[in-house]
């Protein structure tokens, strides 16, 4: 899980810090910096597995295009470095505290019209063992200094050679890393197998991340099969459909399980009932849905534009394994209140999953359904970060800023909405009130 995201210089930012918890809404005007925060744990996330680990920083990926480093750093001034950092908690089940604190940072040559390495810092603590790590400037290879210390232990400096990957150093072994056991099998000592695993971690904390962008492909009216069967629903939901009709043909109990939650979020929501993956032939299928009040049995592509674009992110969240993190933008997008609410309950399911939310959202019903579970103790307060970005006209310097909104065991929001975001109903409400009073 996240636990922190601090940026510098970093598209709409110039420093940013924010803590994270187990679900997290981000809330704001339009073009108010949201997708800047989304978009930087994004654009780690496929630079860590983009198979090139000669490039540090993968701007243009399977994830997010955010284009050259000048569109990218603080007001476009490609002199300022670029920095990343994220507090990852992996949730040791024997110590329970296990963590890795990393900060990356990024400046621009404009002789070779490249991005290269600024620096590397690390920190955290895994098995009882706390540890420092700072990597010199350099690529591809470089040195990593800092210390170790075990329970009980003093401070123990070390000095290990290491090159980049990426962004990342990944240290490799000399004679004196290694110890000799029985038969010639050699064993890393303590001291390399801790810092290794760390830097090993980083790469692996983001292999279980799914992101969901603002807008989904439409479905269409038949589908391939294909035979493969793909690990993600992709950016734009374009594998969700084969995820979900690979679940439907299982056989045993393992069958139609995401299917049949998709099935009854969208009986609650009114969206639909009953979803089937129905075979025409040995190369085709479609997907038919049952209407909620009518019964009648109709094509997915005729149910509405709105059922098409929460199916991917259904599919994507029930499929989700308890431990990953699943980041989505507007799950609202054309879908009424009631459905919007019923995307409160869906996160729910999340949360009981063991799986993190990062959600850009501006729906009101959404954050209502949740302040309910909070309210009925469902969710402890704690659990529930909501962050409003927004841009700061008044101060002397305007710049992009957000406010943690806090709510207490009830449900009810500590801290006032800047600008009257959500006020803005009743705002309308007096509006209307005020205009039937003139007409007296």
């Amino acid at each position: 899980m996240i636990r922190e995201l601090s940026l510098s210089n970093f598209r709409a930012f110039e420093e940013a810090h924010i803590e994270l918890s187990r679900i997290n809404l981000l809330f704001g005007p339009n073009n108010s910096g949201k997708s800047a925060l989304i978009s930087a744990v994004n654009v780690i996330a496929q630079t860590l597995e983009g198979g090139d680990y000669s490039v540090p920083l993968h701007l243009d990926g399977t994830r997010v295009d955010l284009g050259t480093y000048r569109d990218v750093v603080f007001r476009n001034d490609s002199n300022r470095p670029v920095e990343i950092g994220m507090l990852l908690d992996m949730g040791n089940r024997r110590t329970g505290n296990d963590t890795i604190d990393f900060n990356a940072g990024f400046h621009y040559m404009r002789v070779r019209k490249a991005i290269i390495v600024n620096s590397f810092e690390m920190r955290g603590s895994i098995e009882d063992m706390e540890f420092s790590a700072k990597a010199s400037e350099g690529y591809p290879d470089c040195w990593i200094g800092g210390y170790i210390k075990g329970s009980g232990t003093k401070r123990q400096p070390f000095r290990i050679r290491a090159t980049y990957r990426n962004f990342v150093p990944v240290p490799f072994p000399r004679k004196k890393d290694l110890k000799v056991k029985r038969k010639g099998y050699y064993e890393l000592s303590p001291e390399f197998s801790v810092v290794h695993y760390a830097f090993q971690h980083i790469r692996e904390a983001f292999q279980n991340l799914e992101y969901l962008g603002p807008f989904r492909v439409y479905p269409s009216r038949t589908f391939h099969f294909t035979g493969a069967i793909p690990s993600t629903v992709g950016t734009r939901g374009e594998n969700a459909i084969r995820i979900l009709a690979d679940d439907y043909l299982k056989l045993g109990k393992r069958k139609g399980q995401i299917a049949e939650k998709v099935s009854n979020w969208m009986t609650r929501s009114g969206v639909a009932e009953q979803i089937r993956v129905v075979t025409i032939s040995s190369r085709h299928f479609e997907v038919i849905l049952k209407h909620s009040l009518t019964g009648e049995e109709e094509n997915l592509a005729d149910i509405g534009f709105g059922c098409g674009q929460v199916l991917p992110i259904l599919v994507s969240g029930y499929a989700a394994e308890k431990g990953s993190i699943f980041m989505v933008e507007q799950p609202e997008l054309h879908l009424h209140p009631r459905a919007q609410a019923e995307l409160g309950s869906f996160f729910y399911d999340m949360y009981k999953n063991g799986i993190q939310s990062i959600i850009e959202t501006h729906s009101e019903h959404l954050l209502l359904r949740l302040q309910y579970y909070v309210a009925k103790g469902l969710v402890k307060p704690s659990d529930v970060r909501i962050y409003y970005v927004y841009a700061d006209g008044r101060s002397k310097k305007p710049r992009k800023r957000i406010k943690e909104i806090r709510i207490d065991e009830t449900g009810r929001f500590i801290d006032k909405w800047p600008e009257g975001f959500f006020p803005e109903t009743l705002e309308e409400a007096r509006r209307v009130a005020k205009a039937r009073s003139d007409r007296r």
